[in-house]
């Protein structure tokens, strides 16, 4: 099946964007991706790349602006939810931790789970410096910036996190976040 030219420069230009955001330049890129996304409302791919470049470069608010808007043209236009493989996936945390959690969405996500009583899990396996990686995975830091904070190497942030999620028996990172806000390391902000 032959693919139309326009669709194949769209798509050029979406792997175009995914290097420049693998190269780090999230915030000199956003003005050309609003461009994209204005141009392309639908693509979800552009919409996830948006959100990622506005979260990296620590604008937030506007990341999840992005997604809302372009959940509602979705749904509105085509009765659709947002497909998991892109516009979701730049919602939630990558397994490597390359992308974090947004801190509202953590929260509230944090809040609503926590609110009903559970006992406290232990965290008597973990070292003091497995507990801080802990810590700051619950408050939504990807290993590069736990590896900055603690400076330390990544390879040696993502030891511990192989280490302590291995020691708790969990098995994603959602999980992790979820021990560090039940364990009482983090607590939601009010």
């Amino acid at each position: 099946m032959k693919v139309p030219l326009e669709e194949r420069r769209i798509i050029a230009v979406e792997e175009l964007f995914d290097a420049e955001l693998a190269a780090g330049r999230h915030l000199a890129i956003v003005a050309d991706l609003v461009d994209a996304v204005t141009t392309n409302p639908v693509r979800e791919r552009l919409t996830g790349q948006l959100m990622t470049a506005l979260y990296r470069g620590g604008r937030r608010a506007e990341a999840l602006a992005a997604y809302r808007r372009t959940r509602q043209l979705l749904t509105d236009e085509s009765g659709l939810e947002p497909g998991p493989d892109r516009l979701l996936a730049a919602l939630t945390a990558v397994t490597d931790g390359e992308a974090v959690y947004a801190p509202s969405v953590l929260r509230r996500l944090v809040e609503a789970y926590t609110e009903r009583p559970v006992a406290r899990p232990s965290l008597d396996a973990l070292t003091a410096r497995e507990q801080e990686v802990l810590r700051l995975i619950g408050r939504g830091l990807s290993n590069h910036d736990i590896a900055g904070r603690l400076v330390v190497a990544e390879a040696t942030v993502k030891t511990h996190v192989t280490r302590l999620m291995a020691k708790l028996g969990l098995t994603s990172r959602a999980q992790a976040v979820v021990m560090a806000y039940e364990s009482g390391l983090v607590h939601p902000a009010r």
